[in-house]
């Protein structure tokens, strides 16, 4: 009874101890909601913990609504010298003033069944310098960079990626580079950019962790043996693409976005990756501009069972802005509903 109040709304929380985060998970539809915990007061250690306080005080009031966090702080990614000498190697590390700032957080998160992603804001794959050739389509070598295709050791950062997710409890790793936008223009660095994830990626899903990634303009990306950028998305191993250029605009201007990811005849299988980012704190939406957003996710990226995601940037932002509350989270609770009764009726039928 509990639970099903809380999904329609209540702001009772369940008993600490009476469910665990099993029987929440059990509850979840094929409509997810994930969302970027970016700590805008994160140099102030009060205002970091304040806000931290506030999203783990709406999680408690709402345990069903959020599937998903995207920690940002939390682990770093360096380049480690190691034997032999100048030879870097990429290692996760791990930041411990953010692990214990998010301490009731990720207690609230393993209560309630709720998945944790890392979030770094820049992997080191190689970019050209501004005075380079901006023809070259194989980028030079260099010690601070990762450069697969070159011979970068990539076992260390799976192995401690790995120790970390298992240390912390997370189920994955979410990467947001925005260094020349899309994130890569040129198709020798989009090539390395993939080159990174892949390798990446394919040994996280080796030890049953997740890969994702923040993007925006993917269409200004060149990619070289490829019929296009959607193409090599879909081969990439990165699980998922959070879509930024869903972040602004009407639900036509969504639509249109959604569809150069999701309708592209070369890459049937992208729509199963594709996330739409949404922003509220950024870009107001009447109840009615929202639903029809949530309804192209539906029909342009959900035609299959597959998950469809949405995923907020960010929280406490939004948390702060009036009509999250008043508008935002009806809107998309209503939304999950709708997955979750796919999902029994799916069960159902399966069964």
């Amino acid at each position: 009874q509990n639970l099903v109040a809380q999904q329609q709304g209540s702001q009772v929380p369940a008993p600490p101890g009476e469910l665990g985060g099993g029987a929440f998970k059990r509850r979840r539809g094929l409509n997810k909601v994930f969302a970027w915990v970016y700590l805008h007061g994160f140099s102030d250690a009060e205002a970091a913990r304040m806000e931290v306080e506030e999203v783990t005080k709406a999680i408690d009031l709402d345990p069903l609504f959020y599937d998903g966090l995207v920690l940002t702080h939390l682990v770093e990614l360096g380049m480690v010298q190691a034997s032999p000498l100048y030879v870097f190697r990429p290692e996760l590390l791990v930041n411990r003033t953010a692990v214990a700032l998010y301490a009731p957080l990720l207690a609230a998160a393993r209560r309630y069944g709720i998945e944790v992603h890392g979030f770094l804001n820049m992997v080191p794959s190689v970019l050209t310098s501004p005075d380079s050739d901006l023809t070259n389509t194989n980028p030079p070598r260099s010690w601070f960079n990762a450069n697969v295709s070159a011979g970068t050791p990539m076992g260390p950062l799976i192995e401690t990626s790995v120790a970390v997710a298992a240390e912390l409890g997370l189920s994955g790793y979410s990467t947001d580079d925005e260094t020349t936008g899309c994130p890569r223009r040129l198709a020798g660095e989009s090539e390395a950019w993939f080159e990174f994830h892949d390798v990446w990626g394919e040994g996280l899903r080796r030890n049953g962790l997740q890969l994702s990634t923040a993007v925006q303009a993917m269409s200004w990306m060149s990619v070289a043996g490829e019929k296009g950028t959607p193409e090599r998305m879909q081969r990439s191993s990165i699980d998922r693409f959070a879509v930024m250029d869903t972040y602004w605009g009407n639900s036509t201007w969504v639509a249109n976005q959604l569809r150069w990811y999701c309708e592209n005849e070369n890459a049937t299988a992208l729509p199963s990756k594709i996330v739409a980012g949404l922003y509220p704190a950024g870009n107001p939406n009447t109840k009615v501009e929202l639903f029809r957003k949530l309804e192209a996710v539906q029909s342009i990226c959900g035609r299959g069972k597959w998950e469809k995601h949405v995923w907020i940037f960010d929280i406490p932002g939004a948390l702060a802005v009036q009509a999250y509350g008043d508008v935002w989270v009806p809107v998309i609770r209503a939304w999950k509903l709708k997955g979750e009764e796919v999902a029994h009726e799916a069960a159902h039928v399966e069964g």
